[in-house]
C-alpha cells in the first residue's frame, strides 16, 4: 500500500509509529532531538537508539496545536484531500499529521535545514551530527522548530 507524502515526509512513518512494523535500517543507531531557542541556539532534547523514539520525542516537543476541534473547516479540507490521516489511531499523531500538512508546521528534510530560518546552524552546534528531519513553524507562529539528527559514524567505522 502506498502513502501519500507530508512535503515529501512519507506518511508511512507516522503509521509505522503508529501500528508498526517499524523500519530495521531505522533502529540501533544514534539519533539526537533538539529544538530552537528564540534567544539564539539550540536545545538537545533528548539521543536515542530509534528514529521511531526520536520522531515521539518530537511529538511531545511540538506545541503549535491544530487539534481536530481547533479548527473543523481546514481539518474537513485536509481529511478530504488525505482522508487516510482518519486511520491513525494515535491522537498526538493525527494532529502533528494535520499541522504539517495545513501549514502550520513546515516539514524540512535533509540539506534543505541551512535555508530555514530556524533549523540553518543545527549541525554546528552539534558536531558529529547530521541533520535528517525537522519542522518549523510558518508565520505567524514564529520562533518554533526542532529537528532529528543522526550520528555521522566515524572512519573505520562498520
Amino acid at each position: 500500500m502506498m502513502f501519500p507524502t507530508i512535503e515529501n515526509i512519507p506518511l508511512e512513518l507516522l503509521f509505522e509509529l503508529d501500528r508498526g512494523p517499524r523500519r530495521l535500517q531505522l533502529r540501533g543507531r544514534p539519533f539526537l532531538v533538539a529544538h530552537y531557542e528564540p534567544d539564539g541556539g539550540f536545545v538537545e532534547d533528548n539521543r536515542f537508539n530509534d528514529f521511531y523514539d526520536a520522531l515521539t520525542s518530537c511529538l511531545n516537543l511540538e506545541h503549535v496545536g491544530i487539534g481536530e476541534e481547533d479548527n473543523q473547516a481546514d481539518v474537513d479540507k485536509i481529511l478530504e484531500r488525505l482522508p487516510e490521516l482518519r486511520q491513525l489511531t494515535d491522537r498526538r499523531l493525527r494532529s502533528f499529521a494535520l499541522e504539517s500538512t495545513g501549514g502550520l508546521l513546515e516539514v524540512v528534510e535533509g540539506a534543505d535545514h541551512a535555508s530555514d530560518d530556524y533549523l540553518a546552524g543545527i549541525e554546528e552546534e552539534f558536531p558529529g551530527w547530521r541533520f535528517v528531519l525537522g519542522w518549523s513553524a510558518r508565520p505567524p507562529l514564529q520562533d518554533e522548530a526542532f529537528g532529528i539528527l543522526e550520528q555521522v559514524p566515524e572512519e573505520g567505522s562498520p
